[in-house]
């Protein structure tokens, strides 16, 4: 419209309302008129007032102060009144308020027979308006970002890990930080047990060449068959391992060797006793199987980290095979989750409220992989150490080096007759060389021995001859030199 001053409407327009609110029907009507409620805490700071929206009839202004919050509705500020009398064995949550020798205390901390008097659990509220401990300073609260969904009010700052302000009641509100971790830990004591499927015991094994094998029951392996010999007594010489069945008559065998197809001498084996069982397997097959297992926590949403990977040699294809995945219980779990590895990632085979989960060969789902947790947000944390003095003595253990190679860095000119190479060094001994010329040029360094305990060498290259016109200029080439660390440790009340 600034254009359009042709417009009989630009003569009864107004570019600016102060203290007017322009309706869409054209009229502007006075603005609602403020009211003194109480003055900020501090007035001497800055004071930063953010709305607090739930319903219609349900809105709040919020009062951030430096290192607090008050509540303002309905014209008036929140009063804490009087909190239940502190008692010593019940156990406080984080939003509780108790009244102590007069005053009142909000739990900034879960505690049990902690005094209200203690700081670490809790916040004393030293006005008779409701308010809790907050940790923003004055400088930042202008950069706090907030969203609110129902009674949550998430806020974000720069140089604070998120938060949630949320409402559970009149005078019960809670700062708390998002969590980015699972609230429940990760399984502890996985283990994988292996059954190889269908398996035959062993009644008898004779002395003979090939030994013959006899089992419980008529078998169905023929000539060419993989199979897996375990457990036997006595003929410690027949190895738990892979073989291949040399001849078959029910309910008997002889077997051979799976690498060589040599059939098994058992003649001069020891003696046979008790035990074992022949079951069949095929050593291409045999692959190993990894697992983790998370647990999930009560709510039914949080899942832990994965836990440590347990794994067994097994054919799952083998009828009958299966691998058991147990592991220890997990304090305030519901369930757990099973994930099995496939192309170097685990996808999921199962969950069980038990402590155990049978794997039958079952695929995994590699949609679902093992959750991952960003911890991008801190607070608090160390970010650098300044040195203010850097002292003396530090790494006085030195131990040196020895000699990897020589670098020509110029082969000089003019030596004649035999060249010597030596080196001297505060630490080092040993070292030997050998030198090679090309017409008066230095043009090979060879180590006869490289020696030890080398931290600053010096050569020392004498011609044998007249001397060279230009000298040749050398460079040791060492392996590592492992000097003592110092180790930096924090001690710190509460930091981890």
């Amino acid at each position: 419209m600034f254009g359009r001053i042709d417009d009989q409407k630009f003569q009864s327009g107004a570019a600016k309302l102060r203290n007017f609110i322009a309706l869409p029907q054209g009229p502007a009507v006075n603005r609602p008129g403020t009211s003194f409620v109480r003055e900020v805490k501090t007035s001497a700071n800055r004071t930063r007032l953010i709305p607090f929206t739930y319903s219609t009839t349900q809105t709040m202004v919020l009062e951030f102060g430096d290192g607090y919050i008050r509540f303002h509705t309905q014209g008036a500020t929140l009063l804490a009144g009087t909190g239940a009398a502190y008692n010593g064995a019940t156990p406080y949550v984080v939003g509780a308020m108790v009244s102590y020798g007069g005053s009142n205390y909000y739990c900034i901390l879960a505690s049990t027979g902690n005094l209200p008097t203690n700081t670490t659990y809790w916040f004393l509220i030293s006005s008779p308006a409701y308010e809790i401990p907050s940790p923003y300073l004055s400088a930042d609260l202008f950069d706090i970002h907030h969203v609110q969904s129902a009674d949550v009010l998430t806020l974000v700052h720069p140089n604070y890990a998120p938060r949630e302000l949320r409402r559970l009641g009149a005078t019960q509100w809670t700062l708390v930080k998002i969590p980015f971790v699972p609230s429940v830990t990760s399984p502890s004591g996985v283990a994988v047990t292996a059954s190889r499927g269908e398996a035959f015991n062993i009644t008898a094994i004779t002395q003979a060449n090939p030994g013959s094998i006899t089992l419980s029951s008529a078998h169905q392996f023929v000539v060419g068959d993989s199979i897996y010999i375990s457990g036997v007594g006595g003929m410690i010489e027949l190895a738990d391992g892979f073989y291949v069945v040399n001849t078959s008559a029910t309910p008997a065998l002889s077997v051979k060797n799976y690498t060589t197809g040599v059939p098994v001498n058992t003649t001069a084996f020891t003696a046979y006793t008790s035990g074992g069982t022949v079951e069949y397997g095929s050593k291409i097959f045999d692959i190993v199987n990894s697992y983790v297992v998370t647990a999930i926590g009560a709510n039914g949403v949080d899942e832990s980290l994965a836990s440590t990977s347990a794994s067994a040699t097994n054919n799952l294809y083998v009828n009958g095979a299966y691998n058991t995945i147990t592991w220890s219980s997990v304090s305030g779990a519901i369930r757990y989750n099973i994930y099995k590895i496939q192309s170097g990632l685990y996808g999921y085979i199962g969950q069980t409220a038990a402590l155990s989960f049978t794997d039958n060969n079952i695929a995994p789902d590699m949609g679902i992989t093992t959750p991952i947790y960003d911890t991008t947000f801190y607070e608090n944390g160390i970010v650098s150490v300044p040195v203010t003095n850097g002292g003396t003595g530090y790494a006085t253990t030195l131990t040196g080096g020895s000699f990897s190679a020589v670098t020509i860095v110029s082969g000089g000119t003019g030596y004649s007759g035999t060249p010597t190479l030596t080196v001297a060094d505060p630490t080092g001994t040993g070292a030997v060389f050998t030198v090679g010329l090309t017409l008066g040029v230095i043009t090979t360094i060879g180590i006869t021995n490289a020696g030890s305990g080398y931290t600053a060498p010096i050569f020392v290259l004498a011609d044998g001859g007249a001397g060279p016109v230009t000298k040749a200029v050398l460079a040791p080439v060492l392996s590592p030199v492992v000097r003592g660390a110092v180790v930096l440790t924090v001690t710190d009340a509460t930091g981890t």
